[in-house]
């Protein structure tokens, strides 16, 4: 599964959930996911989850475990689904710097179930351009993302296995990791007709929800309404007095943009979003916030 959508855009939210979802809590408090997933997929015992995010990757000094340290995807991966034995399956292909086959995946997790998750790889892929291999013949980049391929190869094969990739909008910092990662992506789904979906979290109608349910404790819906109400009302008396006013502000729609958007005017929060998009590493949700 592919999460796609700019910073601050709700993809580490969703992995949040699915760690959680994959742990049984939510076997324990049903009433948690209500409406998210349907109660028989939710596993009544923890599941094998690894969660891997390409900011905590240190490629040149590797992240430390006390006893050991992971220095590649692989490595971190199989430490994370079974602790030390599961590092003794890749410690030579981790330390190498080279991209393991997926007999290792075999042993620790067979046909699942299992959740692989791997948060900012553009960012990780940035540093590992500069990490070269032990045959020297490639980058840890260029292992990585064969790594990649054979990750999604094995996970498609299997029917309990999931991994899932976030990648952020190529405007958005690292964008030409990001973007040379979804072609190198989107040329094994042509090549090899893998099992795929993408997914993107928040659409652009949905990141006014998100602005004012962060910003406000509480949202009066009655006065958002009578607002929208008003607003409608008001252009519709200019346009019958012949002033020059968008057409589509006399629309039911804009009057559900007004009540969505409340207590903020819509036009603001479609400036923000979609104008000062178009500036270098803005980052949409999160830059609206902090503007």
């Amino acid at each position: 599964i592919r999460l796609e959508t700019s910073f601050g855009g709700g993809k580490t939210h969703n992995l949040i959930a699915l760690y959680h979802l994959a742990q049984g809590e939510a076997a324990r408090v049903p009433a948690a996911a209500a409406g998210l997933v349907d109660p028989d997929w939710l596993p009544a015992t923890p599941w094998p989850v690894a969660g891997v995010v390409g900011s905590d990757m240190v490629p040149a000094n590797g992240l430390s475990h006390g006893s050991l340290t992971t220095r590649t995807l692989w490595g971190e991966i199989a430490y994370q689904l079974a602790g030390e034995a599961g590092y003794a399956a890749v410690r030579a292909s981790d330390e190498a710097l080279v991209a393991p086959g997926t007999q290792w995946l075999e042993r620790l997790v067979g046909d699942g179930p299992a959740l692989i998750m791997l948060d900012e790889i553009a960012r990780y892929l940035r540093v590992a351009k500069a990490v070269a291999t032990a045959n020297r013949q490639s980058d840890l980049a260029a292992q990585t993302v064969a790594f990649l391929m054979s990750l999604i190869e094995y996970a498609a094969s299997k029917p309990r296995v999931s991994v899932v990739i976030t990648l952020a909008d190529p405007r958005d910092a690292f964008g030409q990791e990001t973007e040379e990662l979804r072609q190198e992506l989107g040329e094994a789904q042509r090549v090899s007709a893998r099992q795929e979906r993408v997914l993107t979290p928040t659409g652009e109608t949905e990141i006014s929800r998100i602005v004012t349910h962060r910003l406000f404790r509480r949202i009066d819906g009655e006065a958002a309404a009578e607002t929208a109400a008003a607003y409608l009302e008001y252009f519709k008396t200019l346009r019958d007095q012949e002033v020059a006013i968008p057409e589509r502000a006399v629309r039911a729609e804009y009057a559900d943009e007004i009540t969505q958007s409340y207590p903020f005017h819509p036009e603001l929060l479609n400036t923000l979003n979609r104008k000062t998009a178009t500036i270098p590493n803005f980052q949409k949700t999160r830059g609206a916030l902090r503007l």
